[in-house]
């Protein structure tokens, strides 16, 4: 029997899917918003796919750890 939850999150990667792995996809706005919103020297988790740029590098370079 398939889970609920997981046909919901799959379903949701499918619909948005393009906006992530297109060239027209910029997330720049989104991580300068998340850092405003955090105080410096805040503790930020990523836990992203990857070895940590940009996101990482970026969440370092505004004094974030």
């Amino acid at each position: 029997m398939p889970n609920p939850l997981s046909e919901t999150v799959i379903d949701l990667y499918r619909r948005h899917a393009a906006q992530w792995g297109g060239s027209g996809w910029n997330e720049r706005v989104w991580r300068e918003a998340f850092a405003k919103e955090l105080s410096r020297g805040s503790a930020v988790l990523d836990l992203g796919c990857g070895g940590g740029e940009p996101i990482a590098r970026f969440l370092v370079d505004q004094d974030l750890q």
